[in-house]
């Protein structure tokens, strides 16, 4: 698909006799990226939309590489983190150590512990600050214009033109995409994270980037209700802080989304915020994250036909509040934590229901009891619907998983009952979702309902 679309471009290019074809311009300029720079922002500014604009029906919001909320030490980790990684193969240089080996001092005191040399480091603590210094003034640049009037009208009349444009994506540039953003050019060495790994997590990532995309979700809001769009497609998988309601952004109750059939609630969210322990950090995040959805539906329940989060972000959902979604036919949950009982009450709401998925999530309360209320919602339901039930753990630990259609009954009728009650879980649970049996021994077994 990807050499399909390289060839077009390229005939596009090569002759005019499809230089100009309807058929290509459909698959060429199906979608456009607004990035968060400076050079963008010019040359957006600079393009005439009218030949591609009826063809174009996505936008995704891309934030800029520079983070403001990097630090110097974050830098020099960062940097050696590299160094580190470079050389992570060569023993002469480590001394026989293994370079992923966990150091409780960060990479400077890896280095300092097991560099050749001892102490002497790929780039001195001058060149990490000379170029830190012009990281900063990057990032500063960066963020003025995120805030800045002028960027914003440039946007909002892009949109204006755009008239097509129905589907909007929020996105953090992926590292690959990042390597024009340079610190220090020394080397090999350029100011972008290395591959995720027990020497430089994701979590040290997200912290950095994380209020960068709140300022591109802030600006893209205000844009987008500026502009009139009416957007029916929304993914938000932008980094976040999880500090931030989305109601009170200037422009979210001007926004349209009252025709949204697809939400897509992907943001990567930090687990734990500085100054509170993990628990209260994860449930501050996923408070934050259930009203954040909570704002979407409301705007969009009555049309909205698909609902998925993934685990980017931890979510205890949904909420006491009840939000009806009666055209919902595709439910999809990875991660995150159910309140069975509440999401019980919100499927009744849910009558076109037809595919839930639930993917290695956990009950809010008691991981082990409560899954009955929504094996109860799927059987009570007025349509047979597909479930996929990824990981559900059981009291000893154990995990079903089932993949099953409720209007498959008579095929798994025929299937002999098993005389160990531990055995016999897949095929107890698929009748008893499609009302054909009580909920039996097997069941209370694996999962007791008191």
């Amino acid at each position: 698909m990807r050499d399909d679309f390289r060839n077009l471009k390229v005939l596009r290019l090569s002759s005019l006799r499809f230089a100009y074809l309807n058929s290509i311009y459909k698959i060429l300029f199906r979608k456009i990226d607004l990035v968060a720079s400076s050079e963008h922002l010019e040359h957006i500014a600079k393009t005439d939309f009218s030949r591609i604009a009826p063809f174009l029906k996505t936008v995704t919001f891309v934030a800029p590489t520079n983070s403001w909320a990097l630090t110097l030490e974050g830098c020099r980790e960062v940097i050696l983190a590299q160094a580190i990684q470079r050389y992570a193969n060569d023993h002469d240089i480590w001394g026989g150590m293994n370079s992923n080996a966990h150091e409780p001092d960060g990479h400077q005191g890896f280095i300092e512990q097991h560099w050749n040399g001892k102490g002497k480091t790929p780039l001195s603590k001058d060149q990490i600050r000379a170029g830190f210094e012009q990281y900063r003034r990057q990032a500063q640049a960066a963020k003025d214009l995120l805030c800045g009037e002028g960027f914003r009208a440039t946007w909002t009349s892009v949109l204006q033109i755009l008239a097509n444009v129905h589907s909007v994506c929020f996105a953090t540039p992926k590292h690959e995409q990042s390597r024009g953003s340079q610190v220090v050019k020394y080397g090999d060495y350029i100011v972008r994270p290395p591959p995720h790994n027990s020497t430089h997590p994701d979590e040290s990532c997200r912290r950095v980037i994380a209020p960068v995309g709140d300022a591109l979700f802030a600006a893209g809001i205000a844009c987008l209700a500026e502009a009139n769009v009416r957007v029916r497609d929304l993914k938000v998988s932008c980094a976040m802080t999880g500090e931030v309601g989305w109601e009170t952004l200037a422009g979210w109750v001007d926004l349209d989304l009252s025709q949204m059939w697809r939400f897509e609630f992907q943001p990567k969210v930090q687990s734990f915020r500085d100054g509170l322990g993990t628990t209260q950090g994860e449930n501050a995040t996923a408070a934050w994250a259930a009203t954040a959805v909570a704002a979407v539906l409301k705007k969009c329940g009555n049309e909205l036909e698909e609902f998925s989060f993934d685990r980017s972000c931890n979510i205890h959902w949904p909420g006491d509040e009840v939000i009806g979604l009666p055209k919902l036919k595709y439910l999809s949950l990875d991660k995150g934590s159910i309140q069975p009982s509440n999401l019980r009450a919100w499927m009744a709401t849910m009558p076109s229901l037809e595919d839930l998925r639930l993917h290695d999530t956990r009950l809010c309360a008691d991981i082990y009891h409560g899954w009955r209320y929504i094996f109860d919602a799927v059987r009570d339901h007025p349509k047979r619907m597909k479930v996929w039930f990824d990981h559900i753990i059981t009291h000893d630990d154990s995990t079903i998983c089932l993949n099953y259609h409720t209007n498959d009954f008579e095929r798994v009728q025929k299937q002999k009952e098993h005389w160990d009650p531990w055995k016999d879980i897949n095929r107890s649970l698929s009748l008893y979702l499609s009302g054909k049996i009580e909920y039996n021994r097997s069941l209370r077994e694996w999962l007791p309902d008191e």
